[in-house]
Parts: C-alpha cells; sequence; structure tokens
C-alpha cells in the first residue's frame, strides 16, 4: 500500500516538484518535498525515506553529489536522479555515485511511479524473504543494520558481504557482483570491489577465522579457514 511510503522529492523548480508532489499524494504516497541538497540532508536526518527522487542540477551540490554523500553516510534507500544531461558519461557518474535509476526529463510521471515501485519492491524483497543476519565463526554480522561484529559497514560492505555470505564457499563471479551493486562492470567499479574486499578482510581477519579468496579467473569466495 503506496501509504505506508514515504518519498522525499528533491528538486530545485517550485513549479515541478510542487506537481509532482501532489501527483504521488494522489497516488497514496507519504511525500516530503526539498527545494535544495541541504534541505534535502536536512529533512533525511530527521524522518525515515524509502526513497528519494533528486535533480541533478542543483545549485551549490549537484544531484549526483547528493547522492554520493547519501551513500558515504549509508544511507540504503533507493535514489532515482531526474536530469536533462543525457551524455554517457553524466549518466555513468550518476550511477557510480550510487543512483539506482537515471530518468532523463521530461519524463512521464506514470512510468516513473513505475520505477518507483519496482525499486521499492527490489529494497524490501531481500529483508521480507531471505536471511539478513549469519554467525560468522562466531563474528555476527546483521545485514539490516550493516553491523560486523562492533564494527559498522558502509553500504558497499555490507552488500558486498552479504553476497558472499549467501554464497558460503562458493565462487561468485566478479561481474555478478559489480553488476548487482554498481550495475556495471568496468574497471573503475573493478577497482572499488577490489578497494571495499581489501577493507573486508582487514575487518574479518582481526575477529574470526573467515576468510574471502580469491579465486582465479572467477571472483571471489567466503570460507571458514579453519576447515
Amino acid at each position: 500500500m503506496t501509504e505506508n511510503i514515504s518519498i522525499l522529492i528533491c528538486e530545485s523548480d517550485a513549479s515541478l516538484r510542487s506537481v509532482m508532489t501532489d501527483y504521488l499524494r494522489d497516488k497514496g504516497f507519504q511525500v516530503l518535498a526539498a527545494f535544495s541538497a541541504k534541505d534535502a540532508l536536512e529533512k533525511i536526518g530527521q524522518t525515515s525515506v524509502n526513497l528519494c527522487i533528486i535533480e541533478s542540477e542543483m545549485p551549490e551540490m549537484s544531484g549526483t553529489e547528493l547522492v554520493e554523500e547519501l551513500r558515504h553516510r549509508n544511507y540504503t534507500m533507493p535514489l532515482i536522479l531526474l536530469s536533462e544531461l543525457s551524455s554517457r558519461e553524466n549518466i555513468l557518474a550518476g550511477y557510480r555515485a550510487g543512483a539506482d535509476d537515471y530518468v532523463l526529463k521530461p519524463f512521464v510521471m506514470d512510468i516513473l511511479v513505475c520505477k518507483m515501485q519496482a525499486l521499492i519492491r527490489l529494497s524490501t524483497l531481500g529483508t521480507d524473504f531471505e536471511v539478513q543476519e549469519f554467525d560468522l565463526d562466531g563474528v555476527h554480522f546483521d545485514a539490516v543494520r550493516q553491523q560486523l561484529g562492533d564494527k559498522h559497514l558502509s553500504s558497499r560492505e555490507n552488500d558486498i558481504l552479504l553476497i558472499l555470505c549467501r554464497n558460503l564457499n562458493q565462487p561468485v563471479e566478479r561481474s555478478s557482483i559489480l553488476k548487482s551493486i554498481w550495475k556495471n562492470d568496468d574497471y573503475f567499479s573493478a577497482r572499488s570491489l577490489a578497494v571495499y574486499v581489501h577493507h573486508l578482510r582487514h575487518y574479518l581477519e582481526s575477529n574470526s577465522r573467515m576468510r574471502i579468496l580469491s579465486v582465479h579467473g572467477k571472483g571471489y569466495k567466503l570460507v571458514n579457514s579453519a576447515t
């Protein structure tokens, strides 16, 4: 039911912001409206939000920078960027920052709503039907709280470890992880994945016998080094 779904719209154009707010409220969504990135960050910090729709061409802090900041602060809700910029570079920058979708202006509102509903459905599916907590050789990993023992994980670290835990003792292809989390498997995303895996290895080595192994020509595998 949409009445239990909270949407934040960050749009500097007052007219478009008003139209979108009215339309989504008519559809039954709870809607918060922000006119700038700073305003959006304040509102997100004060209330629970299920999805954010963010204009990319805002002054002071762009929508892409806001997306990156939200991911840096470990917010995991779906983020949709709205933009008039259609170049490959702008679109890739949006996804690499952490956006879940990139929608070009002008757009059709009912199609945008369908995209929103699909992203919300995907974001809640794992919580409802898949295991979110794991015992890693005595160290508790809670994927909902993004907590590994006493260490709070970033969103990327959390997502990578969750995939490896769900495939315990099985190799997971690098491209599969990249496409699942980064939505692409290019060189820059692969380098970022390697950095996050390095962090996770350090966290695990300090607390348990669980290890993330590199599988030549494949990707990574989470195993218990004692077995």
